[in-house]
């Protein structure tokens, strides 16, 4: 296994023209993640990366979050079920509020991530207004998580466009919910 991460590092420095990569359901660990992430700073032609379906946590988030300060082509970012619950959310939000502007779209569904990650993403968007496309759900839509994405999506001057999220904010008794929106921009 260890000879496959690297053998992908050293195809990432290589191969500096690839723009689209896919690693989704690749049984990628955290240690993974830090085996390619330096060539993932070297590659400045690679603008999609998908690493979803696979066993990256916290740490990996973390790893990924210091990738996104040091590369600024990525545009895309794959990481649909996964582990990286509210540590890893928030090392992201905390690089997409003030080391990245060049990311465009973020895929943490199905991430376990609670209204504290989220609510650190949701943060991120009112600095960061490159990040256009948010994917959340299947993570814990709690009251705070409502609350934080339906001021984006409903607020005075709305951050993010409904055709840009999967979540549809709706309000029963005073309450902010939210409801699954298809999924738009991710196909498999």
């Amino acid at each position: 296994k260890q000879w496959y991460q690297r053998r992908v590092r050293g195809l990432l420095v290589l191969c500096n023209t690839l723009s689209s990569l896919r690693l989704a359901k690749c049984d990628l660990t955290d240690v993974c993640v830090r085996i390619i992430a330096p060539a993932l700073v070297q590659n400045v032609n690679l603008t999609s990366l998908d690493l979803s379906c696979n066993k990256i946590s916290s740490d990996g988030a973390k790893t990924l979050a210091e990738v996104l300060r040091a590369n600024q082509t990525l545009l895309e970012l794959k990481l649909c079920s996964n582990r990286i619950e509210d540590e890893g959310t928030v090392a992201l939000g905390l690089v997409l509020s003030s080391g990245n502007d060049t990311l465009k779209k973020l895929w943490i569904t199905n991430n376990s991530v609670t209204g504290r990650g989220l609510s650190s993403l949701a943060n991120a968007l009112q600095f960061n207004m490159t990040l256009s496309h948010v994917y959340i759900w299947g993570n814990a839509l709690d009251n705070m998580a409502c609350n934080v994405f339906s001021h984006l999506l409903m607020g005075e001057k709305p951050r993010l466009r409904s055709s840009n999220v999967d979540i549809k904010p709706y309000v029963v008794d005073g309450v902010n919910y939210l409801a699954e929106q298809g999924r738009h921009g991710f196909s498999h």
